[in-house]
């Protein structure tokens, strides 16, 4: 057994030589910076008003989970809840 791995591995060195050549002689592309501008951040007041939002159906959701709204009427829970002030 150990013959054939031996052998096996013989074999198959001069393999392992094409896989640790040099890197290739071509240069790498260069990247294009995108002709799309990245999105504008959000203002104090919209990231705050979004925080809202999300703190709004966060509680809204736990009090769904809370009284136990079964799946087909939670969408609507949700909405309603939210719509309260």
């Amino acid at each position: 057994m150990r013959v054939l791995a031996v052998a096996l591995s013989i074999a198959l060195w001069p393999g392992c030589a094409l896989f640790a050549g040099s890197p290739p002689k071509t240069p790498p592309a260069k990247v294009v910076a995108s002709t799309t501008s990245a999105p504008a951040p959000l203002s104090a007041a919209a990231a705050d008003a979004a925080a809202a939002r999300h703190a709004k159906r966060t509680a809204c959701r736990k009090l769904a989970a809370m009284k136990k709204v079964i799946a087909t009427e939670r969408t609507e829970f949700i909405k309603q809840c939210i719509l309260k002030p």
